[in-house]
């Protein structure tokens, strides 16, 4: 008996039509409505009911007949620890008044600073350093933190105003300005002072994005956030700490504005920060499945992540837009795929489907598997993030089904001509639209550590509510974005005809 050798050819204009046509709204809506089923218990980061997203997710790659036991995946799982700070309580106190958590101040950078601290703090006008104006010009800030003004003492052309208005709206632009003039100063760290009565609203408005835990170590948290601590203070209660009377001291705040000088100096003290933390440990995994090409290195990675928010313990969060959709895509493209290695074709490369855990606590999941990275990737390796492509924007309908393309300037120059062409070709027309912003998801991982990535979004006007559910998806347009998906991952791809 004579044996012939396994051999392959290149199929460069093979049809796949019929698979992606295989991906249909029953299976996507399958998946979705499993993924929000309030039985299951939820999608909550490192709960159990994000563990039974995980299983889920796991037994869809195993029917569909992926890999789950290479590098650093057992058993389809990616698990990881990670430990946190929990803020318990905080106080700031002097011998003039003590200052009450939320109440009175809030902070997203607790975990920079020690349980106990004593510093000196100084009043330094609006935080500015220009030519023409300079609240840093005769005072020295070095290790000492600074408090300032949250606004603006210069009209919208740039001229310096003669009395400054404490009621008027807060202007956001400037925090991130002050910050960087202090940090250059040598301050420790910055104290905002918010118009009283604005206070409650300006606390409730970020009360979406508090974070209540958070570790010096994660790194993809720290780079959206920062690292300097900045505390936001009720202006009376910052006031009391100073030991001025507030109406006294705005006014002349006023009369040296009028002359074109900073009051900068004028009220300076010591306090002490005085905070509980708790360590707090959080167990997920991430959930991995490989198509095996010729070359065991991953050319493509398709993602999303399966977690959802839960801001409120008596409400239930479905999380079907955000990110159910995402995560029902990512199964359904496995499935396709695998079905089409098993007709007889091969990947150059491996394919990776991953679903990741904790988007919602900061892209703990993705980060940790760009830092352990279980699979082999390249320079060319591409990851394809999708999350939210199920619900469109009531405004963005009026206009057509776009479909947001977010990453790096660079990267979206790159893949744009080919993403256009693909998309042109489309059974349903897919509108896309471009923009820089390779941080607002898990591609924010890939990006920061150098790889190249793109994310795709369709809309995300109810994410993060409880109206986030599986009625207020649109099933054709989650379809016809799939299907897309479907044709990139094929462009990156190339297939060969396996011949016995």
């Amino acid at each position: 008996m004579f044996l012939f050798p396994v051999f392959c050819y290149l199929c460069k204009a093979q049809d796949f039509s019929r698979f992606k046509d295989s991906i249909t709204i029953n299976s996507l809506q399958k998946h979705l409505e499993t993924l929000c089923d309030k039985q299951n218990g939820g999608r909550k980061f490192a709960t159990q009911g994000e563990k039974n997203a995980a299983c889920y997710i796991r037994d869809q790659f195993i029917k569909s007949g992926l890999t789950g036991s290479i590098g650093g995946i057992d058993n389809y799982f990616q698990n990881y620890t990670l430990s946190y700070d929990t803020l318990i309580s905080f106080t700031i106190e002097n011998q003039n008044n003590s200052l009450i958590y939320f109440s009175d101040f809030f902070t997203w950078e607790f975990c920079f600073l020690p349980d106990t601290l004593k510093a000196d703090i100084i009043y330094t006008g609006f935080g500015l350093n220009g030519e023409d104006y300079s609240d840093y010009k005769n005072i020295d800030v070095n290790s000492k933190w600074v408090v300032v003004e949250i606004n603006s003492p210069f009209d919208s052309i740039g001229n310096l105003i003669d009395t400054f208005d404490f009621n008027k709206p807060i202007d956001y632009s400037q925090i991130y300005l002050k910050q960087e003039i202090a940090q250059e100063k040598g301050a420790n760290g910055i104290i905002f002072k918010i118009n009283s009565d604005k206070y409650p609203d300006f606390f409730a408005s970020n009360a979406n994005n508090w974070y209540y835990y958070r570790s010096k170590d994660i790194a993809a948290i720290n780079r959206l956030i920062g690292t300097y601590p900045r505390i936001f203070a009720r202006h009376s209660a910052m006031d009391s700490l100073l030991g001025v009377n507030t109406k006294k001291f705005n006014e002349q705040i006023n009369v040296q504005l009028e002359k074109g000088v900073s009051t900068a100096g004028g009220a300076r003290t010591s306090i002490s920060f005085i905070m509980n933390k708790q360590q707090q440990i959080f167990n997920s995994q991430n959930v991995i499945g490989i198509i095996k090409g010729k070359n065991d290195t991953v050319g493509t990675i398709i993602t999303a992540h399966y977690d959802a928010v839960k801001l409120n313990d008596t409400l239930f969060y479905p999380g079907a837009n955000d990110n159910a959709s995402g995560t029902a895509a990512v199964i359904q493209l496995a499935d396709v795929f695998s079905d089409i290695v098993q007709s007889g074709y091969i990947p150059e490369k491996s394919i990776a489907f991953v679903a990741f855990s904790g988007e919602e606590a900061h892209l703990v999941g993705s980060e940790y598997f760009v830092k352990h990275k279980p699979i082999l990737i390249d320079s060319n390796t591409i990851n394809i993030n999708l999350d939210g492509i199920g619900f469109i924007d009531p405004w963005q309908q009026k206009k057509g089904n776009f479909t947001y393309i977010f990453g790096s300037d660079k990267e979206i120059t790159r893949v744009k001509p080919r993403l256009i062409n693909l998309s042109s070709e489309e059974a349903q027309t897919i509108d896309l639209i471009f923009e820089e912003d390779p941080i607002s998801s898990d591609h924010a991982s890939f990006y920061y550590n150098g790889l190249q990535t793109i994310c795709l979004m369709t809309g995300g006007s109810l994410n993060h509510t409880p109206q986030d559910s599986p009625e207020t998806i649109n099933y054709q347009n989650f379809k016809s974005v799939t299907h897309f998906v479907f044709d990139i991952v094929l462009s990156y791809n190339q297939f060969s005809k396996v011949i016995k």
